[in-house]
């Protein structure tokens, strides 16, 4: 998280100062998945519910996620979530990371949402935070 939203981190070189529109493009990402997820969210099988899918998921956030935003110039939920097709079957579970360690379990997780994300070329024209 801290590269992030530290001096001259990732959200810094976007042009992205105000904390909280920083912590609300953060929400805006997870809340984005748990969609997908509905009550499952909640679920202990859910992989964004332990460190390594929180990781995986602000690792995939600053390499993928933050530049397709920047170039749509929204940095919405509804954004983001359009940027992903995840079926239920797609889910990313636990039980898919469990017995890595945490470097290879976010990594895991990262390699996932890369794996459902959908590169478009569509922009936007306003800037939505």
């Amino acid at each position: 998280m801290k590269p992030l939203v530290d001096i001259k981190g990732d959200f810094e070189q976007r042009n992205i100062f105000d904390l909280e529109t920083q912590k609300k493009i953060i929400k805006n990402f997870f809340s984005a998945i748990s969609q997908f997820y509905g009550e499952r969210w909640y679920e202990p099988t859910n992989a964004f519910m332990y460190a390594a899918g929180f990781s995986g998921g602000t690792d995939f956030l600053k390499t993928k996620m933050l530049a397709y935003c920047q170039d749509r110039k929204s940095f919405t939920q509804k954004t983001m979530k359009d940027a992903f097709s995840i079926s239920v079957n797609d889910l990313i579970l636990q039980e898919e990371v469990k017995g890595k360690g945490g470097k290879e379990a976010t990594l895991f997780i990262q390699e996932r949402l890369t794996g459902l994300f959908k590169l478009t070329s569509s922009k936007g024209n306003d800037y939505e935070v």
